[in-house]
């Protein structure tokens, strides 16, 4: 089981923004795009790509076998073309077999919706930069699982440390006691130099507006709870 978390205050942290991090184009918008022009996704509201879409997902994929000589350069000096693309221009830039392969994809009538998205993510997922695999491994298995609706939302699960979260609220806190080596460090020289550290655990216990959990450690660390006793 996996569960969907981001940190909003940390953007450019990926490991704890895995859907949508502060560095360019997200996996997760990058499916978004892709599965635009599916009627297994988006019903009656599905449509072919814009420039911009389109540029999204397939600058990702692999070349060989998918797209003409020199198509991703054409497909990036049209970017700023906010119009719809249209059947032509597109086999002007694909591999005739697998845009018709894609093609077939989407109109073709499964037993659920569900299973006919899949097929399709898994047409763009084979074609991926290997490179790539990785990153878009968490965000299709959600879609895999709940369908797109979990992309489009911001998840309301925050992860990341205690000084990410100054200024920051929520319902209920989890908080994992780990201590760093350089907050061990202050604790253990007593006097003012503790002041750091009480501050920190200070934040860590207001976060919450009804509920805080303590946890054991995370990691084998120093636990701040066994240093306050």
């Amino acid at each position: 089981e996996f569960a969907l978390f981001s940190n909003p205050w940390r953007r450019t942290r990926g490991d704890w923004n895995p859907l949508r991090s502060g560095h360019g184009t997200s996996m997760a918008q990058r499916i978004l795009d892709f599965l635009q022009a599916d009627p297994h996704t988006f019903g009656d509201d599905a449509r072919l790509w814009t420039y911009p879409e389109l540029a999204s997902w397939v600058s990702v994929l692999k070349s060989k076998g998918l797209l003409q000589r020199g198509a991703k350069t054409r497909i990036a000096e049209q970017k700023k073309d906010t119009g719809l693309t249209s059947t032509s221009e597109l086999l002007d830039l694909f591999e005739r077999e697998a845009f018709l392969e894609l093609a077939g994809l989407h109109i073709t009538e499964y037993a659920d919706a569900n299973e006919g998205q899949r097929a399709v993510l898994r047409w763009w997922y084979d074609r991926l930069l290997d490179a790539r695999k990785r990153i878009a491994d968490f965000p299709v298995k959600i879609v895999e699982r709940s369908g797109v609706k979990e992309l489009q939302e911001e998840p309301r699960c925050y992860v990341g440390s205690v000084h990410s979260f100054k200024g920051a609220e929520a319902d209920v806190t989890v908080i994992f006691p780990d201590v760093s080596p350089a907050g061990w460090r202050e604790w253990r020289a007593r006097g003012t130099a503790r002041d750091g550290v009480v501050r920190l655990f200070y934040v860590a216990l207001t976060r919450c507006r009804d509920t805080m959990i303590v946890c054991d450690p995370a990691g084998q660390g120093v636990n701040l709870m066994e240093c306050m006793n």
